[in-house]
Order: C-alpha cells, then structure tokens, then sequence
C-alpha cells in the first residue's frame, strides 16, 4: 500500500524470508565463531540459546550451510519426540541403513555408519532445534549418542539450539553429565541500539527507499523500547509505522508514529510478555508461517548461491545473478569505513591462523593494518593491483571499495578467485560470491597483504638476502643452470618472476618480491585464494 509513497520496489519488512534482506549482526556473527571453534575443538556439545525471535534457527540454517563436503549433518526441527523416533529421525537424514528394530538396533547402527565415516576422513555434526522442547529422557538418549568415539575423539558432534529455558534445563543436577561436556555455549541476545538502527537502513536500502523515507533518532529509541531489539517484533513495527506515516503523509517517521504504530499491535514495553505471547502463538497464522522461513547465503557452490528454505518446502530456491549483485551492492551500502577495516583485518589474520580472542569486541579495538602485521609477527605490503597480479601471487588480500553512497574506501578480503567469481569476506562468517565484473564496479584497485618472512632475512644482509633468492629461483626452475654463479643472471632471473607476478622488473629482492617468492615456492604453509 505504501510501496509507491515512498519509492520502494517491495515491503521493507515482510516477515517472509527473502535473502536479500538478510543481515547478521555481530552478535550472530560471533555466535557462529563458537560454533566453529566448538566443531574444531571436536568435543561433544555446542549449545546456542536465545529469546524467541532473535535469529537461532536463522543462525543454525546458516551454520549448516556452511560445513564443508568432508562434514555430514542431521538437523532435527522438531524435537517433540521420543527416543526412539529421535534416533529413526537421526539415522534417516544420515542415510544410515537400517532405520527399525529397538533402539539398541539403531544406536548399533548408527555406531557402525559413524566408524565408517570416521574412517574415511568424514565428520557428523546432529543439530537439534526448539531442544528446550527435549523431554529428560530424549536429551539423554542424545548424551549417549554423544558417547560413540574412538580412543582418541568423538565420531559426532552435537549442536543444541534452544530458548533460554534450555539453559535452566542442562543446569538441572540430573542433567549434569550432559553440561559438563558442553565445549561451545553462546547466548543470543537482541540487537542494541546501533546495531538495530544498521538492520532498519539496510533493510530500508534493499528496498530502494535510500533518501525517500527516514526514522529519527526518537524512532530508533521507540522501536526499541517496544520490540526489545527482537528482529520480528522490529519488521512488525516498522512495517506498521510506515503505514502510518503514509496515511499521515510524512517521509519521516518519528516516535509519535512509533508508539501509535505499537499500540495497534497491542505491544506493552514489557519484552517478557511479548516473548512468552510469541513462544505460545502469539502471531496470527498468516505471521507465523511467514517467520518459520530462513535465509541463508552459500558462496562456494554455484553461482546462484543465495536461497530461501521454508519448513514447508525444504528445497531452496535459487536467486538469479542479478538478485545476488543487488544483494551485495546492499550489504556495501551498511558497512563503515572503520568497521569494515577491522572485520578485514581479522579474516585476513584468521587465514594465517590468528584468531582473536574477545569475538567482535576484540576486532573493534584492532588498529591499522600495519601495526597490526607487526603485533601478529607478519609482514605488510601495499599494492595497486589487479586480480591478475593477485591471481598470480596467490594470497588473500583485503580490498579497498568504493560505492556511491559513500564518501570513505570500505573493506572485504578477498579469499576465492578464478575466471568468472570471487569470494569475497566482510567479517568471518560473512561471506560473498559474486561474478568478478561486479567486484570490479566497486574495487578501486587497491590492495593490502600480510605475508610471512619465514626465514627471517636480515635486509641489512644483502649477500644473504640474494643467496637466499638463488636457492627459491632454482627450486622454481626460474633460475638456468649456466647462470647459477652469475650476478647478472640472478638480476634477470629475478626480473622473471617479477614479470611473472606483475610487479614492477627491477631486479631488486624488495619486500613484494621476497613475498612473492615466499608465496611460489610452495615449501611454506601460506594461505592460498581457493576456486569458488
């Protein structure tokens, strides 16, 4: 209804799943870092509890998308069951043969399938959603599942998604064997102001309603006073306020509109008996149908790799080429120059095996990038560039945009390429693929590396240094044999490979060719661009 008012292509805020107005908050985001570090510990349970409505299943869905091919997973969204179905629901989405007989046939069966896997190089990761719904018996059937290992690890690990209820329940002292093998344990929590003011605009932007319609500040502090910062209860609010706004005619939504737009939903400010309205059913039919879909982005299988999964229809439904550039020219329009730097920064470390400690509070206090290769024992090098020098050189880099609607350089890593696509990071677990000429509409052709001097050359010590090169040119075959002890052979040698990576063929063992030689060698454990 108030679409052409306001210039937008569709609704801002539906409550049905659509992944172009996907977006994870930090709080999602350092969510899914536990999870990973849980799966990487390969201990036994990952819990992640949260109000209802704060994005869990959106967040499990996301997890499970992102397992790589070695990882096979079980996903059980309704857990209102007994054992025995438990198990039959378990071993049926593992493929495991054999889903009848007692429950001893089936644990025996599920044993022999997870050996099998082990075996062959496989991990199995059960998820288990709306798990504050597990009867006393079911979690400990799950704590027994949890007990199949070999001598040295366990052949599954499992992920427990739940209400806050969840919590209280593995804190019961029956349940006391279960908690004490939990590795990974997260709370999501609502968005705080600042992080709701971004989901409002990007939602907003994907629309197409940049410059037509705005919320004050007031706005912002009413929607969360009201919603509580729970993104269903944002869309449902926000969606009746530009209502509102355009019976009255206003491009600019203020608290007043706000509150007359809560009072005809009947939402009080009291979060707790809203959520417990929303846990019973609280949403018409209509609404709840809506907000059981999830969204989900999968860069690494093709290239129409954004969908949409409903409960009702399992099967996802690819987005065109065109919705996915649309889709990253909008997440471009919600990042700062700052925060993009920092969330960079930390992909570009955690591919050389650095995490931080501290999740998103941590990469908020990361400085520049060169202070920050120093901190972390690694060399800094800038360059202008091109992806054939990067493809060459064969490293991550963070890459320095520019869109329109903003006056500062933004920042992704670039950790995947090949003819047609690259992958592109925003932060961990945020993650792009797009066709490379939409890249190249937005990268200004600026670039910046870490790398490694893992032998620790003295740049005083140039007889060293240019030794040192001799020996990585002839591992190369760059080097010919009749101008293995010739100075001059070396110098063109080297203008070679300098040539061969695009840098500028002076002949000099500089800093870019030394990480360049680094990098070709292939005898050092550097990161490596990965093919989409």
């Amino acid at each position: 209804m108030y679409e052409a008012f306001y210039g937008f292509r569709e609704k801002p805020f539906n409550l049905t799943p659509d992944p172009k107005f996907l977006y994870l908050s930090g709080k999602h985001h350092e969510a899914f870092a536990h999870l990973e570090f849980g799966l990487r510990q390969r201990g036994g349970f990952m819990v992640v509890t949260g109000e209802v409505g704060t994005g869990k299943t959106t967040l499990c869905r996301y997890f499970l998308d992102r397992l790589d091919q070695n990882t096979l997973s079980a996903f059980i969204l309704y857990p209102a069951l007994g054992a025995t179905d438990l198990l039959r629901s378990v071993n049926r989405d593992l493929g495991v043969e054999g889903t009848g007989g007692t429950d001893k046939d089936l644990v025996d069966a599920l044993h022999r399938f997870l050996l099998a896997s082990h075996e062959s190089g496989k991990s199995i990761v059960l998820v288990i959603d709306e798990a504050q719904n597990l009867s006393r018996d079911v979690l400990e059937q799950v704590r027994l599942i949890s007990n199949l290992e070999t001598d040295t690890e366990k052949l599954i690990q499992i992920v427990l998604i739940g209400q806050s209820e969840l919590n209280d329940k593995l804190a019961q002292n029956d349940l006391r064997q279960l908690a004490q093998r939990i590795t990974a344990r997260y709370h999501l929590t609502p968005l705080e102001g600042r992080e709701l003011k971004q989901y409002i605009r990007h939602r907003l932007a994907v629309a197409g309603g940049i410059g037509q319609v705005d919320f004050t500040s007031g706005a912002f502090r009413a929607i969360r006073r009201y919603s509580k910062g729970i993104p269903r209860l944002i869309n449902l609010i926000c969606d009746r306020a530009l209502l509102a706004g355009y019976v009255l005619e206003r491009n600019e939504i203020d608290a007043r509109t706000v509150r007359r737009a809560a009072k005809e939903l009947r939402l009080g400010t009291s979060s707790g008996v809203w959520s417990r309205r929303l846990a019973r059913g609280g949403l018409t039919a209509a609404a709840t149908a809506a907000v059981a879909g999830v969204v989900f982005l999968d860069p690494w299988r093709d290239a129409k790799s954004v969908s949409v999964v409903s409960q009702e229809n399992e099967k996802p439904t690819p987005l065109s080429s065109s919705e996915i550039n649309e889709l990253f020219e909008a997440r471009l329009m919600t990042l700062s120059a700052d925060a993009s730097r920092q969330a960079a920064s930390a992909v570009l470390l955690e591919r050389w095996g650095v995490r931080l400690v501290g999740g998103v509070a941590a990469i908020s206090q990361l400085e520049e990038m060169s202070a920050l290769a120093d901190r972390a024992a690694l060399e800094y090098s800038e360059l202008e560039t091109d992806l054939m020098q990067l493809r060459a050189l064969d490293m991550p880099a963070v890459l320095e945009l520019k869109h329109p609607s903003q006056e500062s350089s933004l920042y992704t890593v670039l950790t995947g390429l090949d003819e047609s696509d690259a992958v592109l990071y925003f932060a961990p677990g945020d993650f792009f693929r797009v066709p490379v000429h939409v890249l190249l509409k937005f990268w200004n052709g600026r670039a910046r590396l870490f790398w490694r001097d893992f032998d620790a050359l003295d740049a005083a010590d140039v007889p060293s240094r240019l030794a040192w090169a001799r020996g990585k040119l002839e591992i190369l075959g760059m080097l010919p044999e009749d101008a293995r002890e010739s100075a001059t052979g070396l110098t063109d040698a080297v203008k070679s490979l300098q040539r061969k990576v695009h840098l500028e063929a002076d002949g000099n063992v500089d800093p870019n060719t030394r990480m360049a030689l680094y990098s070709l060698a292939g005898d050092y454990r550097t990161p490596r661009l990965m093919t989409p």
